[in-house]
């Protein structure tokens, strides 16, 4: 069978290496020490946070189906979680989700984890080169030759390692930060997750609301994608600061409840102007690109790529 090196093991490129796993020799590289991606979830002594996203839906057929083993054996469970709106000098106001949002249980890594078992995956190992021999593709000089190389990185990165192979210009992506507080005990609270408005807090979640999580309260605070943009290049514990100074302001929480706190900062969070194509592909190079950011920055969006990528290959 032809071989396929696939850089990037989240949703894009695992599901990617499922569909194609009876047609080719796969191989997966991943700059970090597990997969997920942004579907991720990070263990400190201070507590247990999913800091990345914090759900995803399904819309489409063919995600819905490609989700059901994960539903039907308990790795993914449906999040009803007490929703508001927050805005400084308004009453809070209830939100409604009118379809399931779904999340990894008993942590949001634990689906794609599970996915992932059995596939050959090169953890910590950042993919910096990109070489075409008449052998094939060798990765970092060190691995191949692979037949086919497709990324699933962010756009940014996608254009690094493969420079001038496909027009990535007009896709924007934007950051986020993530504030991740571990409290003494729960304050009053009439809310488990909350839409945040007109602040450089976007969206905060209680972590333990979440099916199978532990009791323990941790509060995941997420900035707002235009005030990270606008501050990327300031010092992170600057930004840290800001957004604490923020959090207690939005919720009126006392900060002597909090007891420790994390923060992380997601340098690709958002897609604010996608690719508005499934996939990229050159038959002539024999490489590839898809990822959620060819269609829209949603989880769904990274598994129907992955799918088209996979029946055109």
């Amino acid at each position: 069978m032809p071989s396929l090196a696939i850089i990037g093991a989240g949703l894009a490129g695992i599901s990617l290496a499922r569909l194609l796993s009876d047609r080719y020799t796969i191989k997966l590289f991943d700059k970090s020490r597990g997969v997920s991606g942004r579907l991720a979830t990070r263990r400190f002594e201070i507590g247990e946070f999913d800091h990345g996203a914090q759900y995803f839906t399904a819309r489409n057929p063919h995600f819905l189906e490609f989700l059901q083993p994960a539903l039907s054996q308990g790795q993914l469970a449906v999040w009803k979680p007490r929703l508001r709106t927050i805005e400084v000098g308004k009453p809070l106001s209830k939100r409604s989700w009118f379809e399931p949002h779904y999340v990894g249980t008993p942590s949001m890594t634990s689906w794609l984890k599970s996915l992932a078992e059995g596939l050959d995956i090169q953890r910590e190992c950042t993919i910096q080169k990109l070489e075409r021999q008449a052998q094939g593709w060798y990765l970092n000089e060190q691995w191949g030759p692979f037949d086919w190389v497709v990324s699933t990185l962010p756009a940014p990165q996608t254009d690094q390692i493969l420079p001038g192979q496909f027009d990535l210009q007009q896709v924007q992506m934007q950051p986020c930060y993530a504030l991740l507080l571990r409290f003494s005990e729960m304050p009053k609270c009439r809310w488990e997750a909350a839409v945040v408005k007109n602040s450089k807090l976007a969206w905060l979640a209680w972590n333990q609301t979440k099916p199978r999580r532990s009791p323990q309260p941790c509060l995941v605070a997420h900035s707002s994608n235009a005030w990270a943009q606008q501050h990327w290049d300031q010092d992170p514990e600057i930004s840290k600061n800001q957004m604490l100074e923020e959090l207690w302001k939005v919720t009126g929480f006392q900060p002597e409840l909090c007891d420790e706190m994390a923060f992380h900062r997601w340098r690709y969070a958002h897609t604010s102007q996608p690719l508005c194509r499934p996939y990229l592909l050159e038959h002539h190079l024999q490489v590839a690109v898809c990822a959620d950011w060819c269609l829209e920055s949603r989880a769904e969006a990274a598994y129907l790529s992955a799918r088209a990528l996979a029946e055109a290959l």
